[in-house]
């Protein structure tokens, strides 16, 4: 499955305005998406295990809702997607959104370095 939408990995604007809000703790709210969004990860990859939409959802929407905070926006897409999915009940195609946001996710972080 490839799907890009026409969305940038991230939105440079939000991201700068981050960076400057946040000024010398921006490095610390980085690291601490990352590691709650690797966390977010693997509880997307224990709903498709469980067949549990609801989980699906949760895990989905705060990887959405932070991502967009920090201008994350294709991955905020992708977790969109999943959340919607999951939200109409549907496990469909799970597996392959989690890889596109997995490899999203390494491009935005070795971006954000």
């Amino acid at each position: 499955m490839e799907y890009k939408t026409d969305k940038p990995s991230l939105d440079q604007d939000v991201l700068e305005e981050m960076r400057s809000l946040l000024e010398e703790e921006f490095d610390q709210v980085i690291e601490s998406y990352r590691t709650d969004t690797l966390v977010r990860f693997e509880e997307i990859r224990e709903s498709i295990e469980n067949n549990s939409p609801g989980q699906l959802v949760a895990a989905a929407h705060q990887i959405k809702s932070t991502s967009l905070a920090l201008g994350i926006v294709q991955l905020a897409h992708y977790a969109e997607t999943m959340e919607q999915a999951g939200r109409a009940g549907s496990m469909v195609n799970q597996v392959d959104w989690l890889r596109l946001a997995l490899r999203e996710f390494d491009v935005v972080v070795s971006q954000l370095h």
